[in-house]
């Protein structure tokens, strides 16, 4: 048993919070209150019960005291009341530990414990109370603690006594007070009562459940993930599966180098007090709503040198430098391999839409000089995919404040937005998406927005993360999606599988109608995986999927070693017509080759590559295209790697043709004093043998007002040299990323 620190209690309006990891957990009684039944309640004072729940509208008002015996037959247990408030006004109680004639307010009486909720106050949409603790006993009542909690209609209320005599005290799934040492009053038992509600007001529910006194497993240190920076390192955990009747994670713990540095309600969290060059030692637990955990996991890492960038790049940036074919993206300057697999399109209104299409990237690997990290997850689609329109991840700073939120695009690259202007989060990256945690509302330069409303929780790996319910374009048309439920949990739009998705072209089903365009169907493994897809408007957008078996995942990075079971795609087949693209992979889940339908195939190959701070990635290095006929090509990239081993990223990369004709080679920004880090400077096609250049297009960086990067000055040159032909364009852009000014094309003939 391990409990953690008394939380600080901060006023204003309430964030409804549903769980990322629920338990197992049952209630041994609950009652909707909309009568009172004498064999279960000892009645006390002046209170009623009706269909709109328990009121008592005196100023004395009244109880109702439990007959039901706690199954294990102790002290200690939780009682949790939903509540109906359409006013302001009112007193809400939970009792713990009371006497059968236990009442408090004005005519107090008995011997008990209470929790109250106090005169809530509506001001327009915002809602706040206090809520007290007490304790009566010899005729004595003595406070124990209030704070200001936010209020809202059909809150919940959760009040815990401890087994070593603390109580815990949660509104709306946020623990709002923590009080020790209150262990004088040795027995008694749970209930519930009210004084002074204004009408439509009521107690709608009441639950009581034993208390749960097993702790949930931290996950192993295989399943934790970093990402690091000189000055912060940002977590994030995979959840652990409670007890069969656990409460549920409740938070996280977090200690660096032995001393306490924070609790998160998330599984992602941030350390903001690093320093460059320096190993740090993490100690995690997971504990339950009932302060039980069971075991930590220990993490060491180790931070980059000042200045240094992540080399790692997912997904496909606008300011990255890409190439490739059929889906295919390779990041020349980071070596990570994006591919894309088109899958369906839904459409709006004026012909606005959105594809949705499975994207795999290849870095999934990283490891410093303290250990190896597994970045990869598994959310439906096969270890390394997603299949998402766009998601958004909360890092926590400590349990009540957001260090940052990470926006995730369709095809996997990440922007941090840590720029916090009134709880609108931008980033200083190359996008120009703003996210209001407000109205859990994402914002686009268009004037479009998305609804972030589905929340991935339970055993999920990417627990905490939100994806749009709504998208929605600047004339009002919209596209809905809907989400299956998360591992673990029982409501939906809880996880990042897609359910069904409907469009301007959606077509009616059951009852109640619903209405639906495709529809997304999984199997029962762990974590349930995509088998079909289903569309309902007679195009072409059928498909079914099959997967590997579990197998133990191994790095690719020596020293090696297990992390976990993972499952790997193996093909997409297209309903109908049988077409087929196959997906083959190589140890750590990397993807080693894609053979298209009407034959032909490509091929990767990665090595490893150590950067400045011991922190090695995989990339690819050589690329191979087999062609129907059978012939086969093989690209080979090179870098320049004794001088790379100082910097924080590549310096160029270097792509030969296999004719041996050619080549392309890259320019990167290596100085970490620049702003232009990581950056493509320089892009040259060369003729072999030689190289003689052929022509080259140099970059200027600049930043818009809020400090984003964008090319300022692109230069082509043709045949550099005597008689070249060269052309310049300039552009200016504003802090939303439209043009505000360009300049001519100019060309010159030397």
């Amino acid at each position: 048993m391990k409990h953690g620190k008394t939380l600080a209690v901060v006023a204003g309006a309430v964030a409804v919070f549903a769980p990322f990891f629920y338990g197992a957990y049952s209630y041994y009684y609950s009652d909707n209150l909309t009568s009172i039944d004498t064999t279960k309640w000892y009645q006390n004072g002046s209170v009623s019960a009706t269909s709109g729940g328990l009121t008592a509208t005196t100023a004395n008002g009244g109880s109702l005291i439990s007959k039901v015996a706690v199954p294990d037959g102790s002290n200690e247990y939780e009682v949790k009341t939903t509540l109906t408030l359409t006013a302001s006004g009112g007193t809400y109680v939970h009792y713990l530990r009371a006497t059968n004639d236990a009442m408090t307010g004005p005519a107090a009486q008995g011997t008990f414990y209470s929790v109250e909720l106090q005169n809530p106050v509506f001001s327009g949409p915002a809602c706040s109370a206090t809520l007290a603790a007490y304790k009566r006993e010899g005729g004595v009542v003595t406070s124990l603690g209030s704070a200001v909690v936010g209020c809202r209609n059909g809150m919940t209320m959760r009040t815990v006594f401890l087994s070593y005599g603390s109580i815990m005290a949660y509104t709306d799934n946020r623990m709002a007070m923590y009080i020790g040492g209150t262990s004088s009053i040795t027995s008694g038992k749970p209930g519930v009562g009210a004084l002074n509600t204004p009408g439509g007001n009521s107690i709608a529910r009441v639950e009581l459940g034993p208390l749960d006194r097993i702790g949930p497993n931290t996950a192993p240190a295989s399943q934790v993930s970093t990402w690091v920076q000189p000055n912060a390192v940002d977590f994030q955990v995979q959840p652990p599966a409670d007890d069969a009747n656990g409460t549920g994670v409740y938070y996280f713990q977090v200690n660096r180098n032995g001393s306490f540095l924070l609790q998160s309600q998330s599984s992602s969290f941030t350390d903001a007090n690093v320093s460059p060059g320096v190993t740090y030692n993490y100690t995690i637990w997971a504990i339950d709503y009932h302060n039980n955990y069971s075991g930590s996991t220990a993490v060491s890492v180790t931070t980059p040198p000042a200045g240094a960038i992540d080399p790692r790049q997912p997904g496909v940036k606008p300011t990255g430098s890409h190439w490739g074919a059929m889906g295919e993206n390779i990041n020349m300057q980071s070596g990570n391999l994006n591919f894309s697999y088109p899958l369906v399109k839904a459409e709006a209104r004026g012909g606005w839409g959105a594809t949705f299409g499975l994207n795999y990237n290849s870095q999934n690997w990283r490891k410093d000089a303290a250990a190896t990290w597994k970045l990869g997850q598994d959310v439906g689609y096969g270890f390394g995919w997603k299949l998402m329109a766009g998601s958004v991840t909360p890092y926590w700073a400590n349990y009540w404040n957001i260090h940052h939120y990470t926006f995730t695009d369709a095809t996997g690259a990440e922007y941090r937005l840590d720029q916090n202007s009134g709880g609108v989060w931008t980033s200083l990256d190359a996008t120009y998406v703003s996210y209001d945690s407000n109205t859990n509302r994402l914002y686009f330069n268009d004037g479009s927005f998305w609804k972030m409303e589905a929340v991935s929780s339970g055993a999920e790996q990417d627990a905490g993360t939100r994806y749009p319910t709504v998208m929605q374009d600047s004339n009002g048309n919209q596209i809905l999606i809907r989400y299956k439920t998360g591992v673990g949990v029982i409501w939906a739009d809880s996880s990042a599988r897609l359910d069904e998705i409907e469009d301007v072209r959606a077509v009616a089903y059951g009852s109640p109608v619903k209405y639906r365009t495709f529809s997304f169907s999984y199997n029962t493994d762990a974590v349930p995986h995509l088998t079909g897809i289903t569309n309902y408007i007679n195009t072409s957008e059928g498909y079914t999927f099959s997967y590997s078996t579990p197998q133990t995942l191994y790095s690719p990075m020596a020293p090696g070693g297990a992390f976990g079971t993972a499952q790997m795609l193996n093909s997409v087949t297209m309903s109908g017509i049988s077409l087929v693209t196959s997906f083959e992979y190589v140890s750590g889940g990397e993807l080693s080759r894609v053979v298209f339908p009407y034959g032909g195939d490509l091929r990767w190959q990665y090595r490893d590559y150590e950067y400045v701070g011991s922190r090695t990635y995989r990339e690819v290095q050589y690329r191979q295209l087999t062609k129907q006929s059978g012939s086969t090509t093989t690209y080979t990239i090179t870098r320049n790697d004794a001088a790379d081993a100082n910097y924080s990223v590549h310096s160029e990369a270097t792509l030969a043709d296999p004719g041996g004709v050619g080549q392309r080679k890259w320019f990167f920004e290596t100085s970490t004093t620049s702003a232009d880090v990581g950056l493509v400077k320089t892009y040259e096609e060369q003729q072999l043998p030689g190289p003689v250049v052929k022509s080259r297009q140099e970059y200027t960086w600049s930043a818009d007002g809020a400090g984003r990067r964008y090319v300022f000055r692109a230069v082509q040159t043709i045949d550099p040299g005597a008689g070249q032909k060269q052309s310049k364009t300039e552009q200016a852009l504003d802090v939303y990323g439209n043009v505000t000014s360009m300049q001519g094309i100019r060309s010159a003939n030397p």
